[in-house]
């Protein structure tokens, strides 16, 4: 540190010392330099060294400490600490001081703590080393706070005994008694971390006040220019690193790169209060880089906030604020080695500019896929800009979308679109669902007013079909804007004008269903299962809970039986349809039809104002069932491939918070774990799927700091419904400490805690996830995804079905939990996901008692084309009834080991069998009592027969066998209960016999032809 810049410091902290007298300054001279023989930047700030401990102490003392100096015993010791701290309100916070054994000194006292610097009083019993605890936490408040380091700090205390507290820390005005003067003075030896990821060095070591107006007095520039490099990221936007006041402003940054190296950098830009009066927008220019070998090319330039992405947000200063802009420049993998020179403008509105002079070495080397194999580089910080994904393809199963005037094919279903731009015609397998055309009616004083349109085709591709209808009532304009997908869905957006001032009593969109077709519903507030034949819910009626969300909770129904349905969705913005509460959905039965209606309300339309209406349809199923569901059968566990073989799982998922996947939605870091796990399960021709979604990031990642200063634009803030935050964890209070909302909390093996914050998945993060995908899928080749919830939209789902499908065979399997996310309905609202979704694994928060109908509906996926697996307290016997099992190695599934019947399946036969269940309208087999219930597996001269019990108590039961429609007669037939290990020992019965049934259980009975 040179003299000036240390006498600036002196003489920030002689304000501190003032009140001490004069004769105890010189007791607090920054004590000798513990030098580091590193670069003079990276020197200690008051020279005083940040360590790592060589071991971690006692987690309740907190994540930071000082260790002191004493030289003799003494009934009182002053020490003043330069900590620099940047929490807020340390003031609040106790300050504990140990000796090097852990015992607690009693007699202490705190008697100044100010965010630069603290004044500490404390009985030294000894001379030697002591420990300065001054982020301490408070007990936890249940096992959950303990487990995770969550919760609140420890609040100051006066501890010991009273007279030695008036004798030596009695206080005058706020100031320290002047006895103290003469007393001995403790040494700062260092500044201690409790592990290497709780560290504050270098970047949240914080410039004083002081220290920063002296800085920005030097300068009459209304913005300084700090350049850094990519190993410290910069982490406070509300402060200077001290780092920063030891060298001043730089305008120039030098650079070692390799050839092909995606090379990256910060610049940051601080608004010189004494200056600068307004914020000011900040532009940059690039200039190629000129080198003895050649040229590198403006284009090669990329910026954390370039024009023409879709944050085209201007980029701004505040006084007193940074600004940081992430940097990168792709260095030409034929690029000669050597020196290239260029410079980077910079336009601070019409006030200045700023020229950065930027000296790149390129090395000989190079580097592979630019450094993205090394997450320490950032070079996927480019990622953030990719249109991966976002191409017109169909993906598979689906076929092209077939176009004949205005009737409009995809896969297993078929519309035909009317006038108005709305679906007169919904088919799926064959049948047909409306009965009658789907309308959007304008009603005043209760009577619908007419109103004609003229519908166009506007495109006719593979993967959508597009129309355009106009139209005119008494009153107003309708514009309907509609297109159908690959994937069945119908996705509309109405325009109504209103021609003149006018009050309506009503704008509705009418779904009128054929009666026999939908026997079923679910929704928002109406549980799946069989459906009501009347039923209302007001939007007033939204329960707190969902608005907390901070997500899109639309508006979403579904009616319809296995055979076909019609989902139906409101899009944003939700605040058209709910006209501020004043409108209701109603389901209403009568001879024929069944009324699905959405009601805006009454409500009063200037001249020109304009209501949007945005919604989706989708028939369902939305594929048909794969057959070769059955083979795929999952453990969820990071064992070795050979035990997951063992119990006949056929597929692994890894999930988050257990090697090698251990940071959630970032599983980057392992590799050297996950590449030779992903060859072992391939080598047993078995499948590896990872946990990677969004919704929360960890705190790991290395791009933290880089996505941390683009605002909220993939953060979001505070006041969003996370999983911690009213007692986050203290790693998060600590580092993040402002603007956030803190996500989910895991523990991991090895004893680290991984932290993670809310996401915005409508960002540009879903870009770097995509990228991020394509990676997985190229390098450790990943065989899909589990999606713990989904936490993205449908649009990008279909993009990461199209990254996926890059390799053969991917799949994605969902799960969700029944209250947490999706409004107590996970199929629901995840429904318009699931044309690209292979697997469901529902049951979190679900009743395993919830009546037959409610599991048809909303757990197993059969309505919707999908198989799906058991979560919570699978019970076997019911899930046999929908083909599900539980999933081995789930610590949920204790007691339902799906081996045995996995073993069944493959003795029978069941890929080749055709499913015949409880819910069709043609049963091969009945029981004599409606609380139990049987499917078939029919196949050539035998048929599986899956029967589970609703019923309270044991029950005699008979089956009641179509055996016409089984195929052989009841003569001579067998019916058998093969010995499944847990479940069922080995029986026999004859074909009228009564059969106990146990409650919540059942059989697995094989009926062979004699």
């Amino acid at each position: 540190m040179d003299s000036q810049m240390m006498n600036n410091h002196d003489h920030s902290r002689r304000d501190l010392l003032s009140f001490l007298g004069l004769s105890a300054v010189s007791a607090f001279l920054p004590v000798a330099a513990h030098g580091t023989g590193a670069d003079p930047l990276d020197g200690y700030p008051d020279d005083i060294p940040h360590t790592i401990a060589q071991l971690p102490w006692p987690i309740e003392l907190g994540n930071h400490r000082i260790r002191i100096h004493v030289e003799s015993r003494a009934e009182a010791v002053g020490v003043y600490i330069p900590w620099r701290r940047i929490d807020a309100n340390p003031q609040e916070k106790a300050i504990l001081i140990t000796d090097t054994e852990g015992n607690l000194i009693e007699n202490a006292s705190a008697l100044q703590v100010r965010p630069d610097a603290g004044v500490i009083l404390f009985e030294a019993n000894h001379a030697g080393d002591y420990f300065v605890y001054y982020l301490p936490h408070a007990a936890p408040k249940n096992e959950t706070q303990l487990r995770k380091q969550m919760g609140t700090y420890r609040a100051p205390e006066q501890t010991g005994d009273a007279s030695w507290r008036r004798r030596f820390a009695a206080t005058r005005f706020g100031y320290p008694g002047k006895q103290w003067e003469s007393l001995p003075k403790a040494s700062v030896i260092e500044f201690q971390a409790r592990t290497a990821h709780d560290s504050f060095w270098p970047m949240e070591v914080a410039a004083t006040d002081d220290e920063v107006k002296m800085l920005c007095a030097k300068s009459s520039d209304p913005v300084l220019v700090f350049t850094e490099n990519r190993e410290h990221p910069i982490k406070m936007l509300d402060k200077l690193p001290y780092r920063w006041i030891q060298r001043g402003p730089q305008h120039k940054f030098s650079a070692q790169a390799f050839r092909g190296e995606f090379y990256v950098f910060q610049l940051a830009f601080y608004g010189n209060a004494q200056v600068l009066k307004s914020s000011v927008r900040i532009s940059l220019a690039f200039d190629g880089l000129n080198g003895e070998g050649g040229q590198v090319p403006p284009s090669a330039w990329w910026s954390s906030r370039s024009a023409g992405t879709s944050h085209e947000e201007p980029v701004k200063v505040t006084a007193g604020q940074l600004q940081v802009l992430w940097c990168g420049v792709q260095v030409p993998l034929e690029a000669a080695p050597g020196k290239y020179v260029g410079e980077i403008n910079v336009k601070f509105g019409k006030i200045g500019a700023a020229a950065i002079a930027f000296e790149m070495e390129v090395n000989e080397q190079f580097l592979r896929a630019g450094g993205d194999d090394q997450p320490w580089r950032l070079s996927r910080l480019k990622w953030l800009d990719s249109t991966i994904g976002t191409e017109d393809t169909v993906t598979p199963p689906y076929t092209p979308v077939q176009v004949q005037g205005h009737n409009v094919t995809v896969l297993g279903r078929a519309l035909e679109i009317g006038q108005t731009g709305l679906p007169v015609s919904v088919k799926s397998n064959g049948q047909e669902i409306l009965d009658a055309p789907v309308s959007l009616n304008i009603y005043k004083r209760s009577k619908a007013v007419q109103w004609k349109g003229t519908c166009k085709r506007d495109a006719a591709e593979p993967a959508k079909a597009s129309f355009r209808s106009e139209g005119q009532g008494d009153g107003y304009d309708v514009r309907v804007q509609s297109t159908i997908e690959f994937d069945g869905a119908f996705l509309c957006e109405v325009t109504l004008t209103s021609k003149r001032h006018q009050t309506i009593s009503d704008i509705a969109l009418e779904i009128p269903y054929i009666k026999a077709r939908v026997p079923y519903s679910v929704g928002m507030g109406l549980p799946g299962g069989e459906r009501p034949q009347k039923w209302r819910w007001n939007w007033s009626e939204q329960p707190e809970f969902w608005k907390e969300q901070g997500i899109d909770l639309g508006f979403f129904c579904w009616l319809g039986s296995v055979q076909g349905g019609l989902y139906c969705r409101l899009k944003s913005p939700l605040g058209d349809w709910q006209n501020n509460n004043r409108g209701n959905v109603s389901i209403q039965e009568t001879q024929s039809q069944v009324l699905l209606r959405i009601s805006c309300g009454p409500r009063t339309l200037k001249a020109r104002e304009v209501v949007h209406l945005k919604f989706h349809l989708l028939p369902t199923p939305v594929k048909p069932l794969n057959k070769d569901h059955w083979q795929y059968r999952y453990a969820h566990v990071y064992e070795p491939a050979t035990e997951a073989q063992s119990q006949g799982a056929t597929v692994i998922n890894v999930h988050h918070g257990m090697l090698p996947n251990c940071y959630i939605n970032y599983p980057f870091l392992n590799m050297d774990l996950l590449v030779p796990y992903v060859e072992s399960a391939h080598a047993l021709e078995i499948k590896l799927k990872l946990y990677y979604t969004m919704r929360e990031l960890t705190t790991r990642l290395p791009e933290l700091w880089a996505f941390r200063s683009l605002g909220n634009e993939i953060y979001v803030g505070p006041g969003v419904r996370g999983m911690g935050d009213q007692a986050a964890n203290f790693w998060v209070q600590e580092h993040i400490r402002v603007n956030y909302s803190s996500g989910w909390v895991q523990p991991l093996p090895f004893g680290e805690i991984d932290t993670s914050l809310r996401i915005d998945s409508k960002s540009r993060l879903a870009n770097f996830y995509l990228e991020g995908l394509r990676w997985l899928v190229e390098v450790p080749k990943i065989d899909g995804l589990y999606l713990d919830e989904i936490g993205y939209g449908r649009g990008t789902l279909q993009r990461v079905r199209r990254v996926l499908d890059q390799r053969a065979g991917t799949m994605i399997d969902m799960h969700a939990n029944h209250q947490v996310w999706s409004c107590n309905c996970p199929i629901g609202y995840y429904m318009e996901h699931l044309p690209y979704i292979n697997r469901l694994w529902l049951g979190e928060a679900f009743n395993p008692d919830s009546p037959p109908d409610f599991w048809l509906i909303e757990m197993s996926g059969l309505p919707f084309g999908l198989s799906s697996d058991m979560l919570e307290r699978p019970n076997p016997w019911r899930g046999m009834l929908f083909g599900m099992t539980g999933r081995a190695h789930y610590a949920g599934s204790k007691g339902a080991n799906p081996t045995p019947i996995w073993k069944l399946w493959e003795s029978f036969g069941i890929q080749d069998a055709t499913m015949i269940g409880w819910w069709d309208q043609e049963k091969l087999v009945d029981t004599n009592r409606k609380d139990v219930l049987a499917t078939a597996y029919q196949k050539d001269g035998k048929c599986l027969i899956a029967m589970a019990s609703w019923a309270k108590g044991t029950v005699a039961v008979r089956l009641e066998i179509n055996w016409k429609l089984l195929g052989f007669e009841k003569e001579g037939a067998t019916i058998t209960a093969p010995r499944l290990e847990g479940l069922q020992e080995a029986r026999t019965f004859a074909p009228d016999a009564m059969i106990s049934v146990r409650p919540g259980q059942g059989w697995m009975l094989l009926v062979e032809r004699g």
